[in-house]
């Protein structure tokens, strides 16, 4: 490897921070600036959750109807971005009149339980449980068999909706008498198992990640140190970008909702071991040159930093074009992506460095170096593969490419809330076959709002 001359204001800067950053002293007060940050930020990433947005204001447009609807309804109505829930009881053969006293009993309790954003019970069944109203959109279905409790959720409110589900399992748990059927469902039912799934997603998705970059580390390396050092990177990157997306959005800077956080997990995870195994190749191909190790590692981070810069530069460049997406939850991964990406350059440029110089050529254990990058005989051949067949095989990619994109031309449908080919319930299973207890759509409620305008005097429909 040719030594690496700085060019430039700019590379003579660098060239004093890579010196700075890996020399006796520099390198461990580096590992504990980063330690340090790295601490707080863990702390502040238990608490990215309070600032996580909810209701559909935040990601709807800010134009939409929808999202004018609700700022109508929290202007003129007091009310917020209330969804419904319902509580379903059932029993095969029909209710009897001792399960419609304890269903009226439990919508009782439900208005006295307090819970946070929630709307009184609409119409709560009478210790008789006589409400049997037209067309089966009352509380009790037109066969007896099935019976709805109904109330709102203030899905804005943070946590709300979770929480509010979860008293009520517990409500229901202790109030149902046996027999009877109790389930939660409804806009809101859902909402709480999606965010459940997004919880145990959340954890699946970084075991995941981590055990499938240290298998391709350790397989690339074969050096058990060496496979390590990049998560030790990624993480400290991570936690630093999650305190600092926490105080922006404490500010009201920025907006961050679940899926923005599982992204930026999955691109910092993914560009940190990108920018690694560019710093780290030719760190070794240095070693591999006779040159010492100190030596080897500032020459090898200066001719890994223009590809990891531009690398980089296109990854943030790419995601602030997001901000003009009309989107909202789409908009705002814009800055969230970009913050994480550039704190990940910042680690690979600092961070990095330093960890190796403190273990200089250690790091390779127990796999031999190199003796010189002629080598690598594989590589060489692939290398030159490409060289005299550069034309064919970049027409035989691009067909392939054209091949693999013809998928989309085909239409494969959507899939709603809670479909899919994911497990029945046990409700599920239960009126399978039959006729629903209640007619389809009478448990989905819409807003719909009137613009009066002032010279003709009628109403113009928002939604």
């Amino acid at each position: 490897m040719v030594a690496v001359t700085p060019v430039g204001r700019a590379g003579r800067s660098f060239a004093r921070l890579v010196n700075a950053v890996t020399g006796p002293r520099g390198r461990w007060v580096t590992i504990a600036v980063w330690v340090v940050l790295a601490a707080a930020g863990v702390i502040l990433h238990g608490r990215l959750g309070d600032v996580t947005t909810a209701g559909q204001s935040s990601f709807l447009p800010a134009h939409s109807q929808s999202t004018r609807v609700v700022s109508l309804l929290k202007s003129k109505f007091h009310g917020g971005e209330n969804i419904p829930l319902f509580v379903l009881f059932d029993r095969p053969g029909g209710l009897t009149p001792s399960d419609r006293v304890a269903i009226g009993r439990i919508g009782t309790r439900l208005q006295r339980l307090g819970l946070d954003g929630a709307t009184p019970v609409f119409d709560p069944l009478t210790t008789t449980g006589k409400d049997l109203l037209p067309r089966g959109l009352g509380l009790v279905s037109p066969d007896g068999q099935a019976a709805i409790i109904a109330l709102g959720i203030n899905a804005a409110r943070r946590d709300a909706v979770t929480d509010s589900v979860a008293r009520i399992h517990q409500l229901l748990r202790a109030a149902t008498p046996a027999g009877l059927g109790a389930y939660i469902t409804g806009p809101a039912g859902l909402a709480a198992d999606l965010e459940r799934i997004a919880a145990k997603a959340g954890t699946t998705l970084l075991v995941v990640t981590v055990a499938l970059v240290l298998i391709l580390l350790l397989a690339i390396y074969r050096a058990p140190i060496m496979a390590v050092l990049p998560l030790v990177v990624v993480g400290a990157a991570y936690f630093v970008v999650s305190g600092i997306v926490y105080f922006l959005a404490d500010g009201q800077l920025i907006k961050i909702d679940t899926e923005g956080t599982l992204l930026l997990l999955v691109l910092v995870f993914g560009a940190g071991t990108d920018y690694s195994l560019l710093l780290v190749h030719r760190y070794r191909e240095a070693l591999g040159a006779g040159t010492p190790t100190l030596e080897a590692l500032r020459q090898g981070t200066q001719a890994s930093a223009p590809a990891i810069a531009a690398s980089g530069s296109t990854v943030i460049a790419a995601m602030l074009v997001l901000m003009v997406a009309n989107l909202e939850s789409t908009r705002w991964l814009g800055p969230v992506l970009a913050i994480g990406i550039a704190v990940m350059l910042i680690a690979s440029f600092t961070l990095m460095p330093a960890l190796l110089s403190a273990f200089g050529a250690r790091v390779f254990w127990p796999r031999r170096l190199p003796r010189s990058a002629e080598q690598h005989v594989v590589w060489t051949r692939v290398a030159g593969l490409v060289g005299r067949r550069a034309g064919t095989l970049t027409t035989v990619i691009v067909i392939g490419l054209g091949l693999l994109a013809c998928g989309n031309l085909v239409s494969h449908g959507t899939i709603g809330g809670g479909a899919g080919p994911d497990r029945r319930d046990e409700l599920q299973r239960r009126h399978q076959g039959a006729r629903p207890p209640f007619p389809r759509g009478s448990v989905g409620a819409t807003d719909r709002a009137r613009a009066q305008t002032p010279h003709r005097g009628r109403g113009r429909p928002l939604e």
